[in-house]
């Protein structure tokens, strides 16, 4: 008989190798289907073999066979296994730290207890030894750092992209795989090799924003992008605005009307422009009206009809100059 103590061992050593489904069968299968019985006793045992060697793929760290690459695969998997873990954290991050500097601290904590406990490879003392002269650096921008599947694997947790400081032998390591967590404006593209970008927001799902080895993209990343631009774009078109209302009061700027525009383009592309700048400053009477400054129509007419010149090697100045010049003409 087995003593309770042994049974609960044997119990935990089951669980631990995901031992966890029993093979029953009746009377009439081992009467009359001995062999059926058996072959499906070996294939179970075989399936859980495979499993017991995946596992500790996993697990073990060699520090002499890391690849030379990360493999797609292999990075699906740790993603797989991983990102339930990474959307509990954040999600539970979202809901019991209100302030949004602190919960880089909470995840990081978190998601690096729940890695450990999952026996995945702990690799800070070895992590000395791999053939980078950069690795002491690499250390200072890593929040976790652990092996899986003989990989070594890095965590950066940040609240945006921009916050993302990784020195470029890191970015451009092949050999680590670089998981990015923004838990709190997913944007911007990482350029790298070897990188997953996860959404670590208050959304539902924790998927890729982008990445090169896994292909579980969350939204269109161009979208993304295309977004980002434009908030720089009026960032910056306010900064020029006000630039423009000081350089407007300057004697010279008025002088600099009688210069001529578009010096740099050849003449039939200048004619366009000209015809194309006259036609838009006329198709509405405001745009006539002394108190909407050169600058903003200018800017409006890049907006609608600058991309038809887009090739075109011309300055905003040139054409707000134009602008200004038209006006006067058809004012006076």
């Amino acid at each position: 008989m087995f003593s309770f103590k042994t049974v609960f061992n044997i119990v935990v050593w089951v669980k631990q190798l995901a031992f966890d489904d029993t093979l029953r069968f009746n009377t009439e299968q081992i009467k009359y289907n001995l062999d059926g019985c058996i072959k499906q006793i070996k294939n179970m045992i075989h399936a859980y073999d495979k499993i017991k060697y995946d596992k500790e793929k996993k697990f073990v760290f060699d520090i002499t066979k890391i690849p030379s690459v990360v493999p797609k695969q292999d990075a699906e998997y740790i993603y797989k296994d991983l990102s339930k873990v990474i959307q509990h954290v954040c999600n539970n991050a979202h809901m019991k730290v209100k302030i949004t500097n602190r919960k880089k601290p909470y995840i990081v904590n978190a998601v690096r207890k729940s890695i450990f406990e999952s026996g995945y490879a702990e690799i800070y003392n070895t992590f000395v030894y791999f053939d980078s002269p950069q690795l002491e650096n690499y250390k200072n921008h890593i929040d976790i750092l652990f092996g899986a599947y003989n990989i070594p694997c890095s965590i950066i947790v940040a609240s945006r992209m921009q916050e993302v400081k990784i020195p470029k032998e890191l970015a451009n390591d092949p050999t680590i795989l670089k998981i990015l967590i923004l838990y709190v404006t997913p944007s911007k593209l990482f350029k790298g090799k070897s990188f997953i970008i996860l959404n670590g927001t208050t959304s539902k799902n924790n998927k890729v924003i982008y990445s090169d080895l896994v292909d579980y993209y969350e939204q269109n990343f161009d979208a993304i992008q295309y977004d980002e631009l434009i908030k720089e774009a009026e960032k910056l078109e306010r900064k020029l605005k006000k630039v423009y209302k000081k350089l407007y009061t300057l004697n010279h700027f008025r002088n600099s009307l009688l210069s001529k525009p578009f010096s740099t383009i050849d003449k039939a592309m200048y004619e366009k422009i000209l015809i194309s700048i006259e036609h838009f400053l006329l198709s509405k009477n405001t745009y006539l009206n002394d108190n909407v400054e050169a600058l903003e129509i200018a800017i409006e007419w890049i907006k609608s009809e600058g991309i038809y010149f887009k090739n075109v090697p011309f300055t905003l100045h040139d054409v707000a100059l134009t602008i200004q010049h038209f006006r006067n003409k058809i004012v006076n």
